[in-house]
């Protein structure tokens, strides 16, 4: 890099560091820590028809159904599965038991928070039938999972769902939750600063080059590749004991991730009505090399809500946007 050597590199970046980590200390509102419940999916054997997962069987009340949306047409070959009247049965995208979410602002503490979206979606949301969240605030009697087989039959002829018969799991993932956090994304204005600042308490006049290849330095070791949470967890007593860094991007609550490094409702003019993160589900990676999820090329999905409706347990009007890897 340059004539920078080595060693002046690293000091620059370990000062950026210890900058970022005194204005945690001296001001955690302004850095935006928010709790999250983090979700860990799991290849279980067994997965009741009542806990969190994602994909696999809902929790359907006896004499209901899951929604449908209407088939006009379809980009693949073989439609044998349409219903005559072209109505088809939506998939379980994710069920959320509220349970697992006990203590987060402005969710339910109790009910089944469902999902539902077209089985051979590309997570393009143009009207009201192509996603239905469908909440649930008691649980009774509801079909067996036999009964389920002969009412419940979401179609996965071509797409891109990341699980279900896409990847072969019928039954799902479970979903095992834990209290985190998480912190807003720095602006790159803000990571600049950070780096004007540390150059000139270290009386360092670098040339617009140097001070480029540097940056890139700070975006990545810093601002995008160094685990900030686990950072704070080691040094701070901030949040609770059972808060802990974040290794897989799959919540409720928190802040989103955005592998394009924009938010699109600010494009849309929609952040502040689309200020929660009902859930995130990023890809999902096992140890022997097989997706449990997989959302285009390893990126992930988020389902927005207005807290407000939140509160109110008002689940009709849901932002989605997908991010690739």
């Amino acid at each position: 890099m340059s004539n920078l050597n080595k060693e002046i590199v690293n000091e620059i970046l370990e000062r950026i560091k210890g900058d970022f980590l005194q204005e945690i200390r001296e001001n955690n509102v302004e850095l935006n820590i928010k709790p999250l419940r983090h979700a860990k999916l799991l290849d279980r054997e067994e997965i009741s028809l009542t806990e969190s997962k994602v994909g696999g069987f809902p929790y359907i009340p006896i004499g209901e159904r899951a929604p449908m949306f209407y088939d006009a047409f379809s980009d693949c070959e073989d439609d044998e599965d349409d219903d005559e009247d072209g109505n088809e049965t939506m998939a379980l995208f994710a069920q959320i038991n509220c349970e697992d979410l006990k203590g987060l602002e402005n969710f339910p503490e109790k009910g089944l928070i469902q999902i539902y979206m077209q089985g051979d979606t590309d997570f393009e949301v143009y009207n009201e039938d192509d996603l239905k969240v469908i909440y649930y605030e008691n649980i009774g009697e509801h079909y067996s999972e036999e009964e389920l087989k002969e009412i419940y039959n979401p179609k996965f002829d071509c797409g891109d769902f990341p699980f279900g018969e896409t990847l072969g799991r019928e039954i799902g993932y479970a979903l095992e939750f834990s209290s985190m956090y998480n912190i807003s994304e720095i602006s790159e204005e803000k990571q600049k600063k950070y780096l004007e600042t540390t150059l000139k308490k270290m009386n360092l006049k670098l040339s617009e080059k140097e001070k480029e290849d540097i940056f890139l330095k700070v975006e990545d070791d810093i601002f995008y590749n160094f685990k900030w949470n686990e950072y704070i967890d080691k040094n701070m007593e901030i949040v609770d004991e059972k808060a802990c860094g974040i290794d897989s991007r799959t919540h409720c609550g928190g802040y989103p991730d955005f592998f394009q490094g924009y938010d699109p409702r600010e494009k849309e003019g929609e952040k502040e009505k689309y200020d929660t993160v009902l859930f995130q589900l990023g890809s999902d990676l096992s140890k022997d090399g097989d997706w449990r999820a997989l959302i285009f090329d390893a990126g992930f999905v988020n389902f927005f809500i207005n807290s407000e409706k939140l509160r109110n347990k008002d689940f009709s009007d849901i932002f989605v946007d997908v991010q690739c890897g």
